[in-house]
């Protein structure tokens, strides 16, 4: 009954720990999981040419016995953009069922008062307690009917703690149905005033549209290719990364972060200090096992991106499938 006060006060931690400047780039925050380990993937920025881009990045790397072996990332706005595509979608579907929606939310909301009766039998029971109390005042301690009066208020008293503690909860519950409702028939005054207009949703009413659909975004690694020249044949014993590009294809920032991460080694040397060289062997030894990720494979989302839906409301799912 509670699934979406649950996701949502679980999920308003993860919102509010990383606060992004601006949140608009970052739609499936809290909804993207890295395919290859289930974990959450954050939103980060990278610079390309002095411009920022934001990117989903899978983030286990804290522990090396346990990392993510390939960190999946991708682009964010392409991602954002093919996950509420697909939300339109699923959105002229619901309106076929909107009054299936509204009818289990008002089905929750008599089930949760008919399970609030709580306070009523609180009441009572500390009426009994009392009672058995000034009973068992009237008896001898230790007679027979002292002791029987007696484990009578023990069975009592452990009732009442239990619920006590029930009503401790009620206050909490309440906001939960609270909240339930007031996003549920947010969802359904959406639909009603963006009917055909979905695409033009404010930021907002994506967010709560993505949350009362349960919506769940699962990213795969990018696809790997191998370069074209597996082997370089060359006179020259020593070469620069510039030439190494020309020969290979592979770009020299490429290049230099391989060497940046000691794939492969690399020297300077007296002809030219401002180039960066590498032996022909090391260069072979390198290339001859070297994958990378292209950028078409690395921006094919809707081959790498998978969009699952798990509504709060109850009962309508297989409406959606």
């Amino acid at each position: 009954m509670y699934e979406l006060a649950q996701y949502k006060l679980k999920h308003n931690q993860i919102d509010k720990s990383r606060v992004h400047l601006k949140p608009e780039d970052f739609l499936l925050k809290s909804h993207v999981f890295c395919k290859t380990c289930g974990y959450r993937m954050s939103g980060r920025y990278r610079m390309y040419d002095g411009v920022q881009v934001g990117y989903y990045q899978c983030c286990k790397d804290n522990n090396k016995y346990d990392a993510c072996p390939d960190l999946t990332g991708i682009k964010a706005d392409k991602v954002n953009a093919l996950a509420w595509e697909d939300c339109c979608r699923v959105f002229e579907a619901i309106e076929q069922i909107r009054d299936t929606v509204r009818a289990r939310l008002e089905q929750d909301v008599r089930s949760f008062l008919e399970h609030t009766t709580g306070s009523h039998q609180l009441a009572q029971l500390r009426q009994e307690l009392m009672g058995a109390q000034q009973e068992q005042a009237k008896h001898a301690p230790g007679s027979y009917y002292y002791n029987l009066v007696t484990q009578d208020i023990q069975t009592k008293q452990e009732s009442l703690r239990k619920y006590e503690e029930q009503a401790a909860h009620a206050s909490t519950n309440e906001q939960l149905l609270d909240l339930y409702q007031r996003q549920v028939l947010s969802f359904l005054d959406f639909l009603s005033v963006m009917k055909g207009k979905y695409r033009e949703a404010t930021f907002k009413e994506k967010r709560n549209a993505l949350t009362v659909l349960g919506v769940t975004v699962t990213v795969s690694p990018a696809g790997q290719a191998r370069p074209v020249i597996t082997q370089v044949e060359t006179d020259k014993e020593w070469l620069s990364l510039v030439e190494v590009a020309e020969l290979t294809g592979i770009s020299p920032n490429a290049l230099s972060y391989r060497a940046g991460k000691g794939e492969f080694a690399t020297t300077k040397r007296d002809e030219s200090r401002r180039c960066t060289y590498v032996h022909r062997d090391e260069l072979n030894r390198f290339i001859a096992n070297l994958t990378f990720k292209p950028r078409h494979l690395r921006d094919d989302v809707e081959t790498r991106v998978e969009i699952n839906y798990s509504p709060i409301f109850t009962g309508v799912q297989s409406s959606l499938m």
